[in-house]
């Protein structure tokens, strides 16, 4: 190889219903800056269906203490209940079971707060997005605002001894785009990281099931909102009711989950694959391809191209 390869909240429901990312699809470095062509603080707002490109609607705005809501209602029709912090409808786009609900995203971390509550700060992205939901697996944390989860709030990268190389390689890009306080070390004899910035683990299905903590993520991934584990056979993928569509004996994946509810809340996203090369693949697209992952709830990344994961 001669290049590496490389909410809305569960908001109440009945009582609950428990940047710019892209200039171009191969760019993304002017979603960091929080500052538009005037000076202004700004961030960016995007509406989306099931995590589809392009996006409804988007939107760069100033951040000038106007609460989510009040944002979103400058850019879209919206019909909203229980007072005004639930989102029933988006440019017509409605739904009041498990066929479809709207949840937001605030920097890759589903809301814990009503969008009337929300106020964002300069650089913040927000995603809407309507897709199905069961309460037995939650779509609380997606990777398609990278890098922004790690710009507010720094990294913490652990990786396997085989991926040292290529996991410095995405350190040294996430801290030249200006990422503070990017940590990274092994992952062999750590313990599962506390609250605190986003932490990013790297390293095939082999390797990360060797470590304790991470092996018992792998296999509760679908109701940890990973929506991917690994079976006998390769990587298991599924779809947002928790069911397998399908099997792959070759595949990568880039996924996120939700730590902690409330304050602090952070985000664990897991680099893996079904071995070396491809967690190289995913690799690659963080490093060279960020573009193609712009809106996407997690990549499922195979020699044939990236697709949203949940699948359809």
């Amino acid at each position: 190889m001669t290049k590496i390869l490389m909410t809305q909240t569960a908001c109440k429901f009945g009582k609950i219903l428990t940047a710019f990312l892209i200039l171009t699809i191969l760019s993304f470095p002017a979603l960091c800056a929080a500052e538009d062509v005037e000076g202004e603080a700004t961030a960016t707002l995007v509406v989306t269906k099931e995590f589809s490109r392009p996006p409804l609607v988007e939107k760069r705005f100033t951040a000038d203490g106007r609460p989510c809501m009040e944002v979103l209602r400058s850019c879209a029709r919206v019909e909203t209940a229980y007072g005004g912090s639930f989102v029933l409808s988006i440019n017509g786009i409605s739904g009041t079971s498990n066929a479809g609900a709207w949840f937001y995203y605030v920097n890759g971390i589903m809301a814990d707060v009503g969008a009337d509550r929300h106020t964002p700060r300069a650089g913040d992205f927000i995603q809407w997005d309507f897709h199905p939901w069961r309460t037995t697996a939650w779509i609380a944390a997606i990777v398609g605002s990278y890098p922004q989860p790690f710009l507010s709030g720094g990294c913490r990268m652990f990786h396997s001894p085989g991926m040292s190389e290529p996991s410095a390689r995405l350190a040294g890009r996430l801290r030249g785009l200006g990422v503070d306080g990017v940590v990274l070390r092994e992952l062999a004899g750590t313990k599962p990281p506390g609250p605190g910035p986003p932490a990013i683990i790297v390293g095939s299905r082999e390797e990360l099931e060797k470590v304790g903590w991470v092996k018992d993520i792998l296999n509760g991934g679908r109701r940890a909102g990973l929506f991917i584990d690994f079976g006998k056979t390769g990587m298991n993928v599924f779809n947002v009711e928790g069911q397998r569509v399908k099997t792959l004996a070759d595949a990568g994946a880039l996924v996120a989950m939700k730590r902690g509810y409330g304050a602090p809340a952070w985000s664990l996203w897991l680099v893996t694959g079904t071995d070396d090369e491809s967690v190289l693949r995913v690799l690659e697209l963080l490093l060279d391809r960020p573009g193609e992952m712009a809106f996407l709830s997690g990549a499922l990344v195979t020699e044939d191209g990236v697709k949203n994961v949940p699948l359809p």
